[in-house]
């Protein structure tokens, strides 16, 4: 699957919607993690739109806290479990800057030349093109750590 800025943009609406990278790759006419990874590694563009994506996608997890939290018909425990998954989830993909201090130990990092090789090492579209089940798994916090750090440059004018 070749990149295009049509398809670039329909995975942003889908990640604004909801979708988890495997979702994604499970549904027709989207491309495999592999290949969705490469093209956020060769588009800093794609990138940078679909990391704003995810952090608006974590600003509504934490809004699905407060409707859980809210819902007095959620049996308790159930809810606690809903609650906590969120929480999880937003505090591992949050950039540092904003994670609380104890959960700076606990999250392993990668530098971005071994996210490259990781993603060099299997050619997308070899993958895409063999239609290998198989996913490559990265940590989806280290490319959105460096998409973030890069958006706040130009934010800030640097």
């Amino acid at each position: 699957m070749k990149f295009s800025q049509r398809k670039a943009d329909k995975i942003v609406a889908a990640v604004l919607g909801g979708a988890t990278v495997k979702q994604l790759g499970e549904t027709k006419g989207f491309p495999k993690a592999t290949v969705l990874f490469a093209w956020l590694a060769q588009n800093p563009e794609f990138a940078e739109d679909y990391s704003r994506a995810k952090l608006l996608q974590l600003a509504n997890r934490l809004d699905e806290v407060i409707d859980i939290a809210d819902d007095a018909d959620l049996d308790p425990e159930v809810a606690r479990r809903m609650i906590d998954a969120r929480k999880w989830l937003v505090g591992r993909l949050l950039p540092p800057t904003f994670r609380h201090p104890y959960m700076l130990e606990s999250v392993p990092r990668t530098s971005s030349e071994d996210l490259a090789r990781m993603i060099e090492s299997k050619p997308a579209e070899a993958a895409d093109e063999a239609g290998e089940p198989e996913v490559q798994v990265i940590e989806p916090d280290e490319a959105l750590d460096r998409e973030i750090n890069a958006w706040r440059k130009g934010r800030n004018g640097v």
